[in-house]
């Protein structure tokens, strides 16, 4: 009930400082797109540049001081983010946050093109292999301003789901049937995965992640070993665990938990060491660590908060490509569940609908439990060559945040390299209590704010109550001039 009270005293300030932020950042972002389409119109040299003298820059500084505006000003920057994203759709649902939906039902256009889409690839594998009993699992599309849509439908043998097949397809946007681009089969042989991770200290939040991992993915891992009779399963960890000069006995309480956790799985192949600094530094961490992956191996940087599935690491090693694409998967997080709890009590349609178990193995989407978390890049999967081919993280970074975004951009701008962002359907971010150091850089700060805020309550929670204090609020002020 504590921490019941704590997140509700502090929702409605978050909700609102945040989302007031988002929704005018949404409208200058549409006003900027339209000024730059009618400049281009009109002037076919584009859109003219800003001045750069130094009494206008003054004057700018001046302006922005005032009253009436209480943030820095900053050039909109083209939206990575929108270059790089992939639709991610099953032969039901299409996965993305539609009026708050972050699945829904395919209907109309969508059903259409996964039917048109499906039919032709099965053809085309009958054709290639002789063989008709294959079943989609699932298919990625992107938009290229450029080249039209492109597609990649990934598809398994109905009695054999070991050996994947990938059918690349793409479509003018002239329309038509769409054109074969390529058929890449994949056998029993898997690429091997080195789970790369950097914390400092032994929490509920880590020893859960190893429970999770000790249910969900080691026993994958055995039975591949079983069916190759040894090797490596497939799937690694690297843990580095950071020492602050001034808190070593918290590096050894995690060098001891994950001890425990290797000797009593001799299967697992778990790689722990120390590195001592003045201070948390994640990235530096995090790139000693993926130096520790061999060229062969796909290195995924994780944390923590993360629920992964066998089928989420099958998805990582089909969608990072050496040399050619790194893949930034989108996670499901999680609403703060004793918030969910607070609202279930005031309506009880709810209760049905929202998390009372963080823990359970299914992983259950709808509008009530989370959302689709589109702007984090804290989970990535690429090859060591790739990674050190862009100059890999920013390595003077304190504490949290920033590093993520800083190696998101630098791959975005790599011209011999694809992104591709794409949600995963079985990639949960695991609610936690967050704590935002004001001592943090500014940026840092309010990114921490940001992320912190979003990820409360949905509209519908927060406004039960908010009506809710409302009408108690009320209530109390009513009786006190009654009794006056």
């Amino acid at each position: 009930m504590k921490h019941q009270h704590f997140a509700l005293d502090f929702l409605f300030f978050a909700l609102g400082s945040y989302f007031s932020g988002l929704f005018f950042s949404n409208i200058y972002s549409t006003q900027d797109t339209h000024s730059s389409q009618l400049c281009k119109l009109i002037n076919e040299g584009g859109c003219p540049s800003f001045s750069s003298d130094p009494k206008v820059d003054e004057e700018i500084n001046q302006i922005q001081s005032s009253y009436y505006r209480t943030y820095p000003f900053e050039m909109r920057r083209t939206r990575e983010q929108s270059t790089c994203r992939w639709n991610y759709l099953t032969s039901k649902h299409l996965y993305e946050m539609i009026n708050q939906e972050p699945r829904i039902g395919l209907n109309g256009m969508w059903r259409s093109e996964v039917e048109q889409l499906n039919k032709f690839a099965i053809q085309v594998l009958s054709k290639e292999t002789g063989r008709s009993n294959y079943v989609m699992q699932d298919i990625l599309r992107h938009h290229d301003p450029y080249e039209g849509v492109r597609y990649l439908l990934n598809y398994h043998q109905q009695d054999d789901t070991s050996n994947w097949v990938t059918v690349e397809l793409a479509r003018k946007y002239a329309g038509g049937k769409p054109n074969l681009k390529s058929v890449t089969t994949e056998d029993d042989v898997i690429k091997p995965i080195n789970i790369v991770m950097s914390l400092s200290k032994v929490s509920s939040r880590f020893v859960n992640f190893l429970t999770r991992y000790e249910r969900t993915i080691l026993p994958r891992v055995l039975r591949h070993q079983r069916r190759h009779h040894g090797g490596g399963g497939g799937v690694r960890m690297t843990i580095v665990v950071a020492a602050v000069a001034d808190s070593s006995s918290d590096a050894t309480d995690t060098m001891h938990t994950i001890d425990n956790f290797k000797s009593r799985n001799r299967h697992c192949d778990v790689t722990n060491y120390v590195i001592t600094r003045g201070f948390y530094n994640k990235g530096a961490d995090l790139h000693d660590a993926i130096l520790q992956s061999t060229d062969d191996e796909v290195a995924l940087v994780v944390d923590v908060d993360m629920h992964i599935t066998w089928e989420f690491l099958d998805r990582v090693r089909r969608n990072t490509v050496k040399n050619q694409r790194v893949f930034f998967p989108v996670s499901f997080s999680q609403y703060d569940p004793d918030i969910m709890e607070g609202a279930a009590k005031l309506d009880s349609s709810l209760a049905p609908l929202v998390v009372t178990d963080q823990e359970e193995e299914e992983v259950v989407v709808n509008e009530e439990r989370g959302f689709w978390m589109h702007y984090a890049y804290g989970i990535v999967g690429m090859y060591k060559e790739d990674y050190l081919k862009v100059g890999g993280f920013k390595l003077d970074i304190k504490g949290w945040g920033v590093e993520d975004v800083d190696l998101y951009k630098r791959f975005v701008s790599h011209p011999q390299l694809q992104v591709m962002s794409a949600i995963d359907r079985d990639l949960v971010h695991v609610y936690h209590k967050r704590n935002c150091d004001v001592t943090l850089e500014l940026i840092q700060y309010q990114r921490c704010i940001g992320a912190w805020a979003e990820m409360l309550a949905s509209q519908r929670q927060a406004g039960l109550l908010y009506d809710d204090l409302s009408n108690r609020s009320s209530s109390k002020k009513f009786d006190h001039f009654l009794s006056s």
